[in-house]
């Protein structure tokens, strides 16, 4: 049997329950019908513009969705500010990652972020640091 319903986005619970009156059992699972992308991260740390003194940098950035939560965060560094250049990509589980770098220059980073149903937000703001 089947049965076709359209939801909106949120949080349902559903559930069988057998016709026959001798069996007092229920079947109910959560479902979250999750369609939004999540709200683009927010840079921290290295700050725009900053200059760093060590090769090896530390990265944090917050990031968020409402509905089904973070599944990856992907932090990119770049030689250029177009970011067609990429240096180094990260798949992150949480808000912050080490990098080490073996020239001393200045980098362009962002982050995106997709929440567990699949949803992909836009790409951060692009911050830059220099490594002196």
């Amino acid at each position: 049997t089947s049965f076709e319903l359209f939801l909106n986005d949120g949080k349902y619970v559903w559930g069988v329950k057998p016709k026959i009156q001798i069996l007092d059992t229920i079947f109910s699972e959560e479902l979250i019908v999750d369609t939004a992308p999540p709200e683009s991260a927010i840079l921290i740390s290295p700050a725009d513009s900053s200059t760093v003194t060590n090769t090896t940098v530390t990265f944090t950035w917050n990031s968020s969705d409402q509905s089904s939560g973070i599944a990856q965060d992907t932090l990119k560094v770049f030689s250029d500010q177009s970011l067609k250049n990429l240096v180094k990509s990260v798949s992150c589980n949480s808000e912050t990652a080490e990098i080490s770098f073996s020239d001393r220059r200045e980098y362009f980073w962002t982050v995106r972020s997709v929440d567990k149903a699949g949803n992909v937000c836009k790409t951060s703001d692009t911050f830059s640091f220099t490594i002196k």
